[in-house]
């Protein structure tokens, strides 16, 4: 599922919360602490749907950055290779919605397939997480008030190899 897929779904899966816990609340369904389940109810969908929203908008970007990102460089031992290199990370999604949305064999494929319609070829495959203290706590406060639902995880990096024109 593509990032601008998964958007939809967040934002999708944020007005359906809030619909039904509008439903539940006319009828009564929860009669105790109808007011804090009504701040969590409506805090979680408002959540998603940002976080819906981020993914739409990383997508659209990502496509005019992608060819930015992977820049190519020249090897600086000509006289043993002609070959140019570049390294894609590919990041994946944690969390409860990562878990049930993200494939990283899937997100793998995809990549190592676009690259290979481009000449690429993939010649190494590295897990790749985070050791940042910062960062890693920055994830959890994040799994933490999305309840769970959002962060994001590690992912991979792939190095490329092509013979260069030279």
């Amino acid at each position: 599922m593509n990032m601008n897929k998964k958007g939809i779904v967040l934002l999708l899966l944020g007005l359906a919360i809030i619909v039904l816990s509008e439903i539940a609340g006319s009828i009564r369904l929860y009669q105790m602490g109808y007011y804090n389940y009504k701040i969590i109810l409506t805090i979680l969908p408002v959540i998603l749907m940002i976080i819906g929203i981020v993914f739409i908008i990383n997508n659209k970007s990502s496509v005019n950055k992608n060819s930015d990102s992977n820049e190519e460089t020249n090897t600086e031992d000509l006289s043993k290779s002609n070959n140019i290199n570049k390294v894609s990370r590919i990041s994946l999604m944690g969390g409860l919605i990562g878990a049930l949305t993200t494939n990283p064999k899937t997100a793998l494929e995809n990549e190592i397939y676009r690259n290979n319609q481009k000449g690429w070829k993939a010649i190494h495959i590295k897990n790749h997480s985070t050791t940042n203290l910062f960062i890693w706590l920055l994830q959890l406060i994040v799994l933490l008030l999305t309840f769970g639902l959002f962060s994001w995880g590690g992912g991979y990096l792939v190095l490329f190899e092509k013979e260069s024109n030279c």
